[in-house]
């Protein structure tokens, strides 16, 4: 057969390779546990993370920096009070210059006694008798000012003219009077025997967002908050962020006076969590990672709470913080019962996006590496609460929350102050 007969050749096809049973095995154990992650996000997102969470606020403002006011150590003269006004007084006559008489070796006559009078009453002016005006008629008290004062005055006592006075002596001095209350004289002080208002111990609901920065085997940069929430005598606090790995600290419990009540606290580090439970019911404290059963001591806080009760101990005892002061808490943790003791630094100034601000710088140091360290910096600027915070895990390894801005909610009002 000649070569010009003969039939092309077939191409050989290449073999086809198909994936062996390990390599789609391994697909699919990735594609189970992409879906196992995510519905674990989901399930961590849309359900209740502990019992007695209180619903989100919202919030109408933002919250400010209010002007430096002066601290309660920092030991300042009083002012001093204005001088009385002096009561006018007639001009006594001018007084003859005295006559110096030479000394003689003779006695002179004395002189008459007419004239020995005139001289002492030359000599001693008296003033001139003062005439008292009536008393003009006195104003009639408005609705606030008899509103304030109850029954201590009666309608018909405030009418009467000098009602109310003491008597007092001709050309004495009058003691300062209260202005009355009036639409363009409004009162910045209280009526009658009532106290000064106390500051408000607990802020309304507020929202501090922060900037992390930090350091974990590397840099670390993220973004946190401390989110405080209250609803009646509730409250629920959580310091949350996400460098590199998300956390956040939650306690939920009730506010008892000027103290926080925890009833639950929770610690979550990416999907491990760790909790406390507080029974108030028999005075106990539960560990999640120790099986101990604990008295519940008095007053005691956990690692979210405390950042509220230090700024509510410096509202309501300005005077106990100087340099050097110690703050002792009791605190709760998943792993067991610690006592921290906080050192006042001394003020500082931190600066942050909403301006510098001047703070409290507290500082606990840690005595054993594996406890964790904490340095606060309370601005009296924004209500004390924490403009910083550094958390400090080890020699080489901390979180610093700096202040990038505040929400608030609207202080609620009271009903005097809602009414028109």
């Amino acid at each position: 057969m000649s070569a010009r007969h003969q039939p092309p050749r077939l191409r050989a096809k290449p073999a086809r390779v198909r994936p062996g049973w390990l390599t789609i095995g391994l697909l699919g154990l990735g594609v189970l546990f992409l879906h196992l992650v995510a519905l674990a996000w989901l399930g961590a997102a849309f359900s209740p993370w502990a019992r007695g969470r209180l619903p989100e606020p919202i919030y109408t403002r933002l919250l400010k920096p209010a002007p430096v006011m002066a601290h309660p150590s920092q030991r300042t003269a009083p002012p001093r009070p204005a001088p009385a006004p002096k009561p006018s007084r007639v001009a006594p006559p001018p007084q003859a210059a005295p006559v110096s008489v030479p000394k003689t070796e003779t006695p002179s006559p004395p002189p008459p006694r007419q004239t020995l009078l005139a001289d002492a009453a030359q000599a001693v002016p008296t003033p001139a008798p003062q005439t008292r005006a009536p008393p003009p008629p006195a104003p009639a008290p408005s609705a606030a000012v008899a509103s304030s004062l109850g029954d201590e005055a009666s309608p018909g006592a405030l009418s009467q003219p000098g009602a109310g006075l003491s008597s007092r002596a001709p050309g004495s001095v009058a003691p300062p009077v209260a202005p009355l209350l009036s639409a363009s004289h409004p009162a910045s002080y209280p009526l009658g025997n009532a106290a000064p208002a106390p500051p408000r111990a607990w802020p309304p609901s507020t929202r501090l967002s922060y900037t992390i920065t930090g350091y974990w085997r590397g840099a670390l940069h993220g973004s946190g908050a401390l989110v405080w929430t209250v609803d009646g005598d509730h409250y629920e606090a959580t310091l949350s962020g996400h460098a590199l790995i998300g956390f956040a600290y939650r306690s939920i419990g009730r506010i008892d006076g000027h103290w926080l009540a925890p009833s639950h606290y929770t610690e979550r580090l990416f999907t491990r969590e760790k909790s406390v439970r507080f029974d108030r019911g028999d005075d106990t404290l539960h560990f999640s990672a120790s099986p101990d059963v604990v008295p519940l001591p008095p007053h005691v806080q956990d690692s979210a709470s405390l950042f509220l009760q230090l700024a509510s101990r410096l509202t309501r005892h300005p005077e106990a913080f100087h340099p050097g002061a110690t703050l002792t808490f009791d605190v709760a943790r998943p792993s067991g019962m610690t006592r921290w003791t906080f050192t006042v630094a001394g003020m500082e100034t931190v600066a942050t996006p909403a301006g510098p601000l001047s703070c409290w710088h507290i500082v606990r140091h840690a005595a054993d590496p594996n406890q964790l360290g904490a340095q606060i910096w309370l601005s009296p600027q924004m209500q004390n609460l924490p403009v910083q915070i550094r958390l400090q895990h080890s020699a080489d390894s901390y979180l610093l929350f700096t202040l990038d801005h505040a929400e608030q909610q609207a202080p609620p009002q009271s009903p005097a102050s809602a009414a028109p």
